[in-house]
């Protein structure tokens, strides 16, 4: 009787130590819990205590509306402003004031990741556009829109790469022209392809040009906008029209690979001088010159016509007439 009832008393005190035992370790887990969220707080309470507050002096001239647009200097050295499609605009000096601007900086708490924007692409090095080019493509400027069109992925991937960019202040004057050529070609090939089968960019619509079918960043342009709002107006530079294809065959050709801030100069040149070369669209003799029409539709942009083509023809005498080339808009197939 006596053993059986020590037995009995073991087995209760094993049982209440036990449940002792589990008590003190859930007390245990409380005060460590406990402990994280103070330590959470007290981390929140240092970011709070860590906010920086600063003052940034910065150059600013007042626009139209009234409100304060910041001033930079761009590589030539000149003071401008820069709209959101990187179009710089020359400030008069007497214009720019300072202006204290207060920046306040909170970091983030250190258990938070941050989400990274940056693209997982170089738009500089145009990688996939160079190969679209190499592939459809020929050396002499016909695209085949209909293997585009059946690889129309390929095409989609580059198109999104433009959309993901936005032009930076800091980019140099070459990257800049560089992305907007490409942008050009790059989107008036969408429109064929968009469009295809057709024969002549003009059968799209009355004016293909001024459809708003650019897409940068959160702006969309048109191709008008582009050639003569962005890069005519920000770059001054007359070979562009050379490099710039209007998916037509009287149009200078599209060259088969990307332009780069690197190649630009260089393609720039070739192209003019492919373009006033090729005998479908200009020639020369002392009698006359029969020249492409971009030279009377542009005309602004070449004072000295005759001026600028001997820099890149080998001419060495003054044709006694100039007169204008009919135009085709046939497709570049």
């Amino acid at each position: 009787m006596k053993k059986t009832l020590y037995s009995s008393l073991f087995v209760l005190t094993i049982i209440v130590t036990a449940c002792s035992g589990s008590d003190d370790k859930s007390n245990e887990s409380k005060e460590a819990d406990k402990k994280t969220e103070q330590s959470k707080d007290k981390d929140m309470d240092q970011v709070d205590s860590e906010m920086e507050i600063k003052d940034s002096i910065v150059e600013v001239v007042t626009n139209e509306d009234g409100e304060e647009v910041q001033v930079i200097t761009n590589d030539e050295g000149k003071k401008v402003i820069v709209s959101e499609d990187g179009t710089e605009t020359v400030v008069n000096p007497d214009d720019i004031k300072t202006s204290t601007v207060t920046v306040e900086a909170k970091p983030e708490p250190n258990n938070t990741t941050q989400k990274d924007d940056t693209p997982d692409f170089n738009i500089h090095e145009y990688k996939k556009l160079d190969a679209l080019l190499k592939k459809h493509v020929s050396s002499a400027g016909n695209v085949n829109y209909k293997d585009i069109k059946e690889n129309r992925s390929e095409l989609d991937a580059i198109i999104e790469e433009f959309k993901q960019t936005t032009v930076e202040s800091s980019w140099s004057k070459n990257q800049k022209l560089a992305f907007w050529i490409n942008t050009y070609n790059i989107f008036t090939i969408k429109l064929i392809v968009d469009n295809y089968p057709t024969s002549s960019i003009t059968n799209i619509t009355a004016k293909p040009w001024e459809k708003k079918i650019v897409t940068i960043g959160s702006n969309t342009y048109s191709l008008n906008h582009v050639e003569n709002g962005i890069i005519r107006k920000q770059f001054n530079e007359p070979r562009i029209h050379f490099a710039l294809n209007c998916a037509s065959k009287s149009c200078p050709i599209l060259l088969n690979k990307a332009f780069t801030a690197g190649n630009l100069n260089s393609l720039l040149t070739s192209q003019t001088k492919k373009f006033l070369n090729d005998t479908s669209k200009n020639t020369f003799s002392k009698k006359e010159a029969k020249i492409s029409k971009i030279f009377d539709w542009y005309g602004e942009d070449f004072p000295d016509v005759m001026g600028f083509i001997k820099k890149y023809h080998p001419m060495d005498y003054d044709p006694k007439k100039t007169s204008y080339m009919e135009y085709s808009w046939d497709l570049n197939k």
